[in-house]
């Protein structure tokens, strides 16, 4: 599956430079001003990867569907089932329109918000992503 990990941007830079703008707030308090638009920008380019990912999953489904199965299976896996497990899959492509009533209840993202999530937390998970390193630890 890693055809359209490669087709966006990697999200680290961005996460890095959260990190820093937090870690310069939380030392000084009295910065939370003139930092508050930084961290908001930041905040959206997240967001705006977030989008991407969805894309990248989504194109890289209807466009390679040898791999569909594969895609279904880790998105699957992201919601707690075994990625090994037998999973029928169909393929829906949403051109954005939603009909439906959505009223908040508590449904499982779609599959390309699930894998576009999990490169996500992937990448908060890595050594040093958010919580720095110690110098102890640092070779």
């Amino acid at each position: 599956m890693q055809a359209h990990a490669s087709s966006i941007r990697p999200v680290e830079p961005l996460l890095r430079r959260y990190k820093s703008l937090l870690k310069t707030v939380s030392r000084d308090a009295s910065l939370r001003a003139r930092h508050a638009a930084d961290i908001s920008v930041v905040l959206r380019e997240i967001g705006r990867w977030l989008a991407e990912a969805r894309v990248a999953a989504a194109s890289a489904a209807v466009h390679a569907h040898a791999h569909v199965s594969e895609f279904a299976a880790s998105s699957l896996s992201y919601r707690g089932r075994n990625a090994g497990e037998p999973v029928a899959v169909a393929t829906v492509v949403d051109n954005g329109g939603d009909d439906d009533d959505d009223d908040g209840d508590d449904e499982e993202p779609e599959p390309r918000e699930a894998w576009a999530l999990d490169r996500l937390c992937d990448a908060l998970l890595v050594k040093g992503a958010l919580v720095p390193i110690s110098r102890k630890s640092v070779i």
